[in-house]
């Protein structure tokens, strides 16, 4: 019987791999609710509109864990040369994006923020590489 026993519980102590979480589940699970309980309501309305005009098409199906820094960049860049946002319109959305990667942080998810190095470069926003 201790042999069974020893089997049952050898089972339940297995881990199966997690299923990967996708940023849209993260925003909806986790970041959303978090913004509502700790942020103004003007605050969360703004990201709200944010996230379903210009990041939701581009970020909810992506995975979390596996997001890099250079895809950080190429999102900024499209939303600068093919949406036509300013610095001043990109600013909200980048604080966007990277709130939900450093609450992910926080919670263990991740290991570091894509978004906080994602910038532009000089004048334009856009990098054309000479090669």
């Amino acid at each position: 019987m201790s042999a069974i026993n020893n089997a049952h519980h050898a089972t339940l102590r297995s881990e199966a791999p997690a299923p990967a979480l996708n940023v849209g589940a993260f925003w909806e699970k986790t970041y959303l609710p978090w913004v509502k309980d700790n942020k103004r309501f003007s605050t969360v309305r703004g990201y709200e509109y944010d996230w379903k005009l210009y990041v939701q098409s581009e970020l909810a199906t992506k995975q979390i864990d596996t997001y890099t820094t250079v895809e950080a960049c190429e999102l900024r860049d499209y939303l600068a040369s093919v949406k036509k946002l300013n610095r001043r319109s990109l600013a909200p959305v980048k604080s966007l994006c990277s709130g939900i990667f450093s609450v992910a942080v926080r919670k263990g998810i991740i290991k570091f923020n894509p978004w906080r190095e994602a910038k532009g470069i000089g004048k334009g926003t856009t990098f054309k590489s000479p090669y």
